[in-house]
C-alpha cells in the first residue's frame, strides 16, 4: 500500500509547496517593506506633539492600518508609544 520511499516524496513535496507559498507571499504591510529614512518621515509627520514618539491617537490620525493593528507588538518596552527606534525594528 504506502512505502517509505512514498512516504518520503509526499513529506518532502508538501514541506517544498509549503517553504516556496511562504517565500512568495505578497507583503502588505507598507511598513515593513519601508526603507528608513520613510520611517523617519513618518514619525516627524504625525507627531503632533513632537516628542519623539507616536501615540495610538497619532497612529490613527494617520490611517496605517499596520501601525493600527500591530501597535502593541511594536511597543517594546509596552509605553504606549512608537519610538522611532521601535519603528526601525519592526
Amino acid at each position: 500500500m504506502f512505502n517509505l520511499k512514498n512516504i518520503t516524496l509526499a513529506a518532502v513535496a508538501s514541506l517544498f509547496v509549503t517553504f516556496y507559498a511562504s517565500a512568495n507571499a505578497p507583503v502588505t504591510a507598507e511598513v515593513a517593506g519601508a526603507p528608513k529614512a520613510d520611517l523617519a518621515k513618518l514619525l516627524s509627520k504625525f507627531d503632533t506633539d513632537k516628542n519623539g514618539s507616536l501615540s495610538k491617537a497619532e497612529v490613527a490620525a494617520s490611517n496605517n492600518k499596520t501601525l493600527m493593528n500591530n501597535f502593541n507588538s511594536i511597543d517594546f518596552n509596552k509605553d504606549g508609544e512608537l519610538s522611532k527606534r521601535e519603528l526601525e525594528s519592526f
